[in-house]
């Protein structure tokens, strides 16, 4: 059974209140938070947008109705144009969505029973990793010796970095992980000061990779983006100052995944990142738009590859 015209325009007239109340129960969708494969798929339990919509149309009780049908749950969804309030994906009754996740005590298989929560954090991050590092491993003249020289240089560059830049940094295999929480009135000047230390990374690592005897990898390259993420923090009950944190969610996904455009452009920054420096004196005028035919790699929206600007290293 189908609602009536003036039921879909009831729904349209109180929209921004149930907006609200169904983001007030899902906060994320499985681009946020990966329940399935993903380290946290014990923090939190996904369910159908479709449940959480009934459940706010029941409690709303504005059409009069105490039940609704799968149809009719589908309409509202549509006549709503959710969309994910973290990667702004859009939503239909079957996605699948979540709450935030809560501390909760669990007993890995070390033994340990650590402490774990999340909450959400405005963050810039950028992933950095070597050109064709892969087809470089495997070429008939790379020596074992020559193998260990130059990443050694390279790991020793990640370790200064990290010692000499307050992020949140990890390496990850031949590349660099690196985060900065914003939301403060300075995060422009934060930014500003991200990107100057990504600029610098890349200007240390191009003498590592293009020094030393053949066969050299191509290059190093740096994809930042801006985004609401999840911040976790693991403790250990026995030792409260034993603490570990991690970040994920689409912003970490879509720097990632930029890694594939474009590879040969040293430095692209999304546009969230690129609206905060561009009236730096310093970054500004060295930014420009990044035009790319390549189709948008698995787990990033279409839309962000027309959102691209590149750095002049």
């Amino acid at each position: 059974m189908a609602l009536t015209d003036r039921q879909i325009e009831k729904v349209s007239k109180s929209a921004a209140e149930l907006q609200e109340k169904i983001y007030d129960q899902a906060q994320t969708c499985g681009n946020c938070m990966p329940w399935e494969g993903g380290e946290v798929v014990w923090l939190t339990r996904p369910w159908p947008l479709s449940d959480t919509v009934r459940a706010v149309l029941e409690d709303w009780n504005g059409l009069e109705k105490t039940a609704f049908s799968d149809a009719e749950v589908q309409e509202v969804v549509g006549a709503l144009e959710l969309e994910c309030p973290g990667c702004h994906s859009a939503w239909d009754a079957q996605t699948e969505v979540s709450e935030p996740p809560e501390p909760l005590g669990l007993d890995f298989l070390s033994g340990t029973t650590p402490d774990v929560s999340g909450k959400r954090a405005k963050i810039i991050v950028a992933f950095g990793d070597i050109v064709g590092f892969s087809d470089w491993t495997t070429l008939p003249l790379l020596t074992p010796e020559r193998f260990k020289e130059l990443m050694s240089k390279v790991y020793g560059e990640f370790v200064s970095f990290k010692g000499r830049t307050p992020y949140f940094t990890k390496a990850l295999g031949d590349g660099i992980m690196f985060v900065q929480e914003l939301n403060t009135p300075d995060d422009g000047a934060r930014v500003e000061s991200f990107m100057q230390d990504a600029l610098e990374l890349l200007r240390t690592m191009r003498p590592i990779l293009s020094g030393g005897p053949s066969p050299r990898p191509g290059g190093f390259r740096i994809r930042a983006a801006v985004g609401i993420a999840w911040r976790l923090e693991a403790g250990d009950l026995a030792d409260p100052a034993k603490k570990q944190i991690d970040y994920l969610g689409y912003p970490l996904n879509l720097a990632a995944r930029l890694l594939a455009i474009e590879p040969d452009i040293e430095l692209i920054c999304h546009e969230g990142a690129k609206e905060l420096i561009e009236h730096s004196v310093n970054l500004g005028p060295a930014l420009s738009k990044v035009s790319t035919t390549t189709p948008a790699p698995k787990g990033v929206h279409p839309s962000d590859l027309a959102k691209l600007w590149k750095l002049r290293v």
